[in-house]
């Protein structure tokens, strides 16, 4: 019988020597609904791009990390701990390599339950669901989280706020914060005069029942796309200079499911996805026209709950994470006219995945 500190190092082994891999990190729940979901935590995921398969590398114990954020030079992966009480961000060492993970550490003064999290100016950002806010902590040089630096609350008093977004912009030259309960999105600017390290220079606001989840923009940094979870529209922004204006919106949720969840565009700037849960769970597919208008290709059935996705970093496959069906499934893309091929290639099954990110 293979030990399993020999299999995870023949594992390791593996994913290092094959041409073909490509490392995943994937945050997940560890307890729903006051039950234990059996996961880990965090995994690293090998992704053969040849076979279009995935196996796990390693897993480190924590608790509801359903977001994940990787440092620049790779070494770090950040996560929440989504919980009401104690919440906080992990910072986890990862050797870019193997997927092997190291030294895990944990740090406490997120508000009420960060659903998102993110690098920008140097900090790590995380937008905290319940509490309403954006909590700031700082970067030591090693890596390592500094403490809470400070907390930027979104209510103005007239409504309850629940912070989604931190999506930095431009190269981390602006930042994007979206309120699901203000229906609002907020723009920011890099500030070094403040402990922040952002200042908000522009408020879009949306209809009532919007809901504002995620954000994308094209490469080329023109058009913006706001997800709006409660309302499965699309909000279309062009950004000129400055200048920010609505383009018009399209409709991603069309059976009125309420649980629009994640928005990504392809790599080279041409096409738009979106997850709709709930309700016919899937992900309906647009082609960005040369004005930012959407133009909807196709709807794509997934398992339950496709919380999150990505794409492969050769653009040949999506990855869904189907939190419901604790699985996530892998897709085929044709990167030419942007149509997923609804067989699925392969599926590996996974406590409660919600959170994948490519170690690239």
């Amino acid at each position: 019988m293979i030990t399993n500190c020999a299999l995870a190092a023949a594992m390791l082994a593996s994913c290092e020597q094959s041409d073909n891999n490509e490392l995943l990190i994937c945050g997940t729940y560890t307890e729903m609904k006051g039950a234990s979901t059996g996961s880990r935590g965090i995994y690293s995921l090998a992704f053969d791009a040849k076979a279009g398969k995935l196996s796990v590398v390693d897993s480190v114990q924590t608790c509801n990390p359903s977001y994940v954020a990787i440092s620049k030079d790779r070494d770090f992966i950040y996560a929440v701990k989504e919980t009401g009480e104690d919440a906080g961000v992990y910072a986890i060492a990862c050797d870019k390599k193997t997927g092997a993970f190291g030294e895990t550490e944990f740090c406490e003064g997120a508000s009420a339950d960060p659903c998102y999290v993110d690098i920008f100016n140097g900090k790590l950002l995380t937008a905290d669901y319940s509490g309403g806010a954006v909590t700031v902590f700082g970067i030591n040089d090693d890596g390592k989280v500094d403490g809470r630096l400070t907390r930027i609350d979104l209510s103005d008093g007239e409504v309850v706020s629940h912070a989604h977004t931190v999506y930095p912009i431009k190269n981390e030259s602006a930042l994007i914060v979206t309120d699901l309960g203000g229906d609002r999105a907020y723009f920011a600017e890099k500030s070094q005069t403040n402990k922040s390290g952002f200042a908000f220079t522009d408020t879009i606001q949306l209809e009532k029942g919007f809901g504002p989840r995620h954000v994308d923009i094209t490469p080329n940094g023109k058009y913006c796309y706001i997800l709006g979870e409660l309302s499965g529209l699309i909000q279309a922004l062009r950004l000129d200079g400055k200048n920010i204006s609505k383009i018009g919106s399209a409709v991603c949720d069309t059976v009125g499911a309420h649980g629009s969840a994640d928005i990504h565009i392809s790599p080279d700037g041409k096409f738009l996805y979106a997850s709709n849960r709930l309700k016919d769970d899937g992900i309906r597919v647009f082609a960005i026209q040369d004005d930012g208008s959407l133009k909807s290709l196709q709807y794509v059935l997934t398992g339950r709950h496709p919380r999150n996705f990505t794409f492969s970093p050769d653009g040949n496959y999506i990855l869904v994470a189907c939190r419901d069906d604790n699985r996530i499934e892998v897709y085929r893309r044709s990167k030419s006219t942007g149509i997923i091929t609804p067989q699925r290639v392969s599926e590996l099954h996974l406590p409660a995945p919600v959170c994948l990110k490519f170690l690239k």
